[in-house]
C-alpha cells in the first residue's frame, strides 16, 4: 500500500487500496504487501500551526490524526531499540519486533490503553506474515538502533517529500507567558495517560504539590487544564467563554453517532426540556413503575425454597438494573419472545459498554473489532419501528419521541442513536453504583445491620410487615428520611467515583486564583477533578477508609464539611454540578434505594469471596468506576 502525498492530500491509489477485495478495511498502519507495520505510520509527523500543533490530514489511525503532536515530541531513546529495517524513510517490523514496541510502551498493563494501541500495532494476521515470522528469526535480522538522532533525521526526510519546512523544537509545546504548568509527558498523544490511569489520585497528589492547585496536561491528544481546589470550582461554573454542550455534542457523536445535535441547537434545547419529567410527580410515577418491575422480577424468587443461591455480584447488579431500568423507561415488549428481545438487547448492550471509553478516543470505530455493528444492532432494536411494539412508555419517553419526530422522518435510524444514549445514561453509572454499595454492605455486617434496622423501623411505623409475598410500598419522602440508606450509597460514591466535570474552552480566557491569574487556551478542556477532593483528609477523616456513616450525624443527614476552616459547598460531586448536572440522578438514586430496601427486607446475603476488589481506572474522567474482578455472593428467603 503505497503512502504518497500530493501538498496536504493522501493521492488517490492511498484511497483506492485502502480496502481489500472483500471490501473489508485494511489497518491503515500496515503495510498491504509486506504485512509490517512501518513506524512512520505510528508517529508520522503533523504539519505544525501554533505552538502546540494544529489539526491536518494524516495517515488515518496513525498517533498524528488527532493532531496534538508535532515531530519533534519524540518516545525515549530505548523506545526505539528494535530489529527495525529501514528503506528509504521506512522502517519495517516484524511481528517478533512490534512484541517489543508493546512492551516498551506498557502497553500490557493498562488494560484502556492497549484498546486503543493495540488496533494500530496488531498487523493483519495471514500466510505471509507467518511465514515471515517462522523463516526469518530475530538473530538474523539486521539490528539497527532506532534513536531519537535518526528518528529526527527519518522526520526531516519525509517533511521535505511533502515540502514541510521543521520548525524549531524549542517553539513546540511550549508555555506561553501566564498559562499554568504545561506536563506532556514522554508518550505521544498519550502525554500523561498512562500514570494518571494507573494511581489517579496519589499522580494528581503529586503534580498538586509540585505545581500547585492548576496545571495542563497532555492527555489522550487533548490539553485539559485541571483546576483541584474546590472554592474555585464556581469559576468553571459561571464563565460565559465555557462550553459543556460543544464537550457533550462530541461525545454523543463519537459514541453514538448522534450527527444532527451538532448543528441543531433547537433540537438540544427541546431534549433538554424533557429533563423536568425525571422529577417531581413525574418521578413519583417512575418510582411507582419501578416498584412494579421490583416485584416482577423477585416476587417468583421469593415463593421458592429458602436455600442458598450463588451469584456473581456484577453480574447480579447488571442483570436487575438493566431490565428494571428499561422496563421502567421504555415498557414491556409485545414481541413474541419477550424474554429473548431483552436478552438479545442486554448481551449487545454491556458488549457495547465495554468499548464506550474506547469511542471517545480518536480511534476510528472500524478499528474496534466489532463495536461498529454492535452499535448498529442496538440502534436498529431501539428504532422506531421496534419501539411502537413495547408497551408502557414513560412521560419522558413520549415527550423525547415527539420531539424528535419533528427532527427526523420516523425512519430515521438516528432516532434509535438518541434512544441508545438515553438507555447508556440511564444504567451505565447505576450498575456500579449498586454493585459498590452492596460490595460494600457485604464487606461490613456492622454496616448492614444498621440498615436492617432502619428499615424495619420504617415498615413497622407505616404498619407494613414482611409478609411470604411482595407487600411493601415506600414513598419518595419516606426513602429520604431513611439517612443511613443514603449515607451508604453517598460512601459508596465518594469511593468509587472518578468522574470530571469537563468543559470546553471557546475563547481564551483569564482565570483568577488566589496566587495568580492563568491565561487558558482557546480549543483546550477545563476540568474540575472531585475524586481529589473525595480523598481529601483534611476533609474527610481517613478518606481511604469505608464509614458507613459518614454522612450521619445525631441521626441526621451531615452536610456540614470543611477545608481550611470554611465550609465547603460542594463535598461530594459523583453527578457533576451546576446546569449541567445528571438529570437523571433523582432516578438512579432512588431505583438504588428500592432495591436495597427490598434485598435487606426479604433476603438474606453473604458474600463468598475473601479477595479484595480494586477500582477499575479504565473510565478514569467519566463515571463511576468498575471493579477489576467480580466477587462471588450468595443469598437465600429469609425463613
Amino acid at each position: 500500500m503505497a503512502l504518497t502525498e500530493s501538498g496536504n492530500e493522501f493521492d488517490a491509489d492511498y484511497r483506492a487500496e485502502s480496502r481489500g477485495n472483500d471490501g473489508t478495511p485494511w489497518c491503515p498502519c500496515v503495510d498491504k504487501d509486506s504485512e509490517q507495520m512501518t513506524l512512520h505510520q505510528i508517529i508520522a509527523p503533523a504539519p505544525h500551526h501554533g505552538a502546540r500543533g494544529n489539526r491536518q490530514l494524516n495517515p488515518p489511525g496513525s498517533l498524528w490524526s488527532s493532531g496534538s503532536i508535532t515531530e519533534h515530541d519524540k518516545l525515549p531513546e530505548e523506545a526505539f531499540t528494535f530489529c527495525g529495517q529501514v528503506e528509504g524513510n521506512m522502517v519495517y517490523f516484524t511481528q517478533y519486533q512490534l512484541h517489543l514496541l508493546r512492551q516498551v510502551l506498557s502497553i500490557r498493563s493498562c488494560g484502556n490503553i492497549s484498546g486503543i494501541l493495540m488496533p494500530i500495532l496488531e498487523p493483519r494476521k495471514s500466510a505471509k506474515t507467518e511465514y515471515f515470522k517462522k523463516r526469518v528469526p530475530k538473530s538474523t535480522v539486521r539490528q539497527i538502533p532506532f534513536s531519537n538522532e535518526v528518528a529526527s533525521k527519518v522526520i526531516q526526510r519525509k517533511g521535505k517529500q511533502s515540502g514541510f519546512k521543521s520548525p524549531s523544537p524549542n517553539s513546540l509545546f511550549k508555555r506561553r507567558p501566564g498559562e499554568p504548568p504545561l506536563l506532556k509527558g514522554w508518550l505521544p498523544y498519550f502525554g500523561l495517560a498512562l500514570q494518571l490511569q494507573r494511581d489517579p489520585i496519589g499522580f494528581m497528589k503529586t503534580l498538586q504539590n509540585q505545581h500547585g492547585d492548576i496545571f495542563t496536561l497532555l492527555l489522550g491528544g487533548k490539553y485539559i487544564t485541571f483546576i483541584l481546589d474546590p472554592y474555585q470550582y464556581h469559576l468553571v461554573m459561571k464563565n460565559q467563554k465555557l462550553s459543556f454542550q460543544m464537550f457533550t455534542k462530541n461525545i454523543l457523536k463519537k459514541a453514538f453517532s448522534i450527527q444532527k445535535l451538532m448543528t441543531s441547537d433547537d433540537l438540544n434545547e427541546e431534549l433538554h426540556d424533557c429533563y423536568k419529567l425525571l422529577q417531581g410527580t413525574s418521578l413519583d410515577k417512575l418510582m411507582e413503575n419501578v416498584t412494579q418491575n421490583l416485584q416482577q422480577v423477585f416476587e417468583a424468587q421469593l415463593f421458592q425454597t429458602t436455600h442458598w443461591d450463588e451469584a456473581h455480584l456484577m453480574t447480579f447488579c447488571r442483570s436487575v438494573i438493566f431490565e428494571i431500568t428499561f422496563a421502567t423507561i421504555y415498557g414491556k415488549s409485545l414481541a413474541g419472545d419477550r424474554k429473548k428481545f431483552i436478552t438479545d438487547l442486554k448481551d449487545d448492550f454491556f458488549k457495547f459498554d465495554a468499548k464506550f471509553i474506547y469511542l471517545l478516543s480518536d480511534i476510528p470505530i472500524e478499528l474496534l473489532g466489532n463495536t461498529k455493528s454492535i452499535q448498529k444492532n442496538l440502534i436498529k432494536h431501539l428504532a422506531s419501528e421496534n419501539l411502537a411494539k413495547i408497551q408502557g412508555w414513560s412521560e419522558v419517553v413520549k415527550m423525547r419521541q415527539d420531539i424528535l419526530e419533528k427532527y427526523y422522518t420516523v425512519k430515521d435510524v438516528e432516532i434509535g442513536a438518541h434512544h441508545l444514549g438515553f438507555l447508556w445514561a440511564s444504567v451505565a453509572n447505576t450498575i456500579p453504583t449498586m454493585f459498590w454499595t452492596i460490595y460494600y454492605l457485604l464487606r461490613h455486617p456492622e454496616a448492614m445491620a444498621v440498615l436492617r434496622d432502619e428499615i424495619d423501623h420504617l415498615l413497622q411505623s407505616t404498619g407494613q410487615k414482611e409478609g411470604s409475598g411482595f407487600s411493601i410500598h415506600i414513598t419518595r419522602k419516606q426513602l429520604d428520611n431513611l439517612v443511613y440508606l443514603e449515607s451508604v450509597i453517598l460512601e459508596a460514591l465518594r469511593l468509587c467515583s472518578f468522574s470530571s466535570i469537563i468543559r470546553f474552552v471557546q475563547e481564551d480566557l483569564t482565570l483568577p486564583s488566589e496566587t495568580k491569574d492563568y491565561l487558558i487556551r482557546k480549543g483546550d478542556l477545563l476540568a474540575i477533578f472531585p475524586p481529589l477532593m473525595h480523598y481529601d483528609p483534611e476533609i474527610f477523616e481517613a478518606p481511604e477508609e469505608y464509614r458507613f456513616d459518614r454522612f450521619v450525624e445525631n441521626g441526621k443527614k451531615k452536610t456540614n464539611f470543611f477545608k481550611r476552616g470554611k465550609r465547603l459547598k460542594y463535598y461530594v460531586l459523583p453527578f457533576g454540578m451546576g446546569t449541567s448536572k445528571c438529570p437523571g440522578r433523582f432516578l438512579a438514586l432512588n431505583e438504588i434505594k428500592q432495591l436495597l430496601v427490598v434485598l435487606l427486607t426479604y433476603f438474606d446475603l453473604e458474600i463468598m469471596d475473601d479477595k479484595p476488589v480494586q477500582l477499575d481506572y479504565s473510565r478514569f474522567l467519566f463515571g463511576i468506576q468498575y471493579p477489576d474482578s467480580d466477587v462471588l455472593f450468595r443469598y437465600k428467603v429469609k425463613s
